[in-house]
């Protein structure tokens, strides 16, 4: 991985979340529990949605996306966080809304990225110049995640801040722990995973989550207590990966 030098300089962390509610579910936790340096900026990528939990893909794609971008907004006043909400439109409304289109069969995909997406966040993080980037690992193979994902490495190779890359939930949760680790390594051999305990913010992370109305209801909020127990049931765990010494997000 790339660590700008000037990163030494920087403060602060910004995390891309494909669509709204993805970094609730897979941070959540180390987010409730304020370990990640301040200030923290959520920005929310493929803001412009047509999907709702109950009635999957919708024509109205307006009211979803303010529906959506109403719940994110929700999320991050409750944590004190800032929001940037953007506006490309989600896989469903780029390449048709059927989950055989927006789910890849590979891990590199070939997707472009929308235009002046680069640009954009390029911008962001100029602005913003933040000491660490979350990204998310694109396990589950949904190809907004994984633009994101191939995202950061486009960023690195013009200095970028050091990149912590995320799992994907409730993905991740239905993956065998052997194919996160062959989709790590295809990611960036380099990293290595840092459990960090959610004991006392789970129960944080599970009221947050009721901020997406949309999006979860009691079998999300299932797959979530479950994948934080999953390593060991008397201690939940988030997971990440990172290249760096972990100590230095606190």
């Amino acid at each position: 991985m790339y660590v700008d030098a000037s990163s030494l300089q920087c403060k602060g962390t910004i995390i891309l979340s494909p669509h709204a509610d993805d970094a609730a579910l897979s941070l959540g936790g180390i987010l409730c529990k304020r370990m990640l340096e301040e200030p923290i900026t959520l920005v929310t990528i493929f803001g412009r949605s047509n999907y709702l939990r109950e009635s999957a893909f919708q024509s109205n794609w307006e009211i979803v996306t303010a529906t959506r971008k109403y719940e994110d907004f929700a999320f991050t006043n409750s944590l004190g966080i800032k929001l940037r909400y953007l506006d490309f439109p989600e896989a469903s409304l780029r390449l048709g809304s059927s989950f055989d289109k927006i789910f890849s069969k590979k891990i590199h995909t070939e997707d472009q990225f929308p235009p002046d997406l680069v640009m954009i966040i390029r911008e962001i993080i100029d602005n913003e110049r933040p000491k660490f980037l979350f990204v998310p690992l694109g396990l589950g193979l949904h190809r907004d995640h994984l633009i994101v994902n191939r995202l950061s490495r486009e960023l690195a190779s013009h200095g970028a801040p050091i990149v912590i890359y995320y799992e994907d939930l409730p993905y991740a949760a239905h993956v065998s722990e052997n194919e996160i680790l062959q989709h790590v390594l295809s990611v960036c051999p380099t990293l290595t995973p840092v459990y960090v305990p959610i004991d006392h913010e789970l129960s944080g992370k599970v009221t947050n989550l009721m901020f997406y109305q949309s999006q979860i209801g009691e079998f999300e909020l299932g797959v979530v207590r479950y994948y934080a127990a999953h390593w060991k049931q008397s201690q939940p765990y988030e997971r990440v990966w990172a290249s760096d010494s972990f100590e230095l997000l606190v």
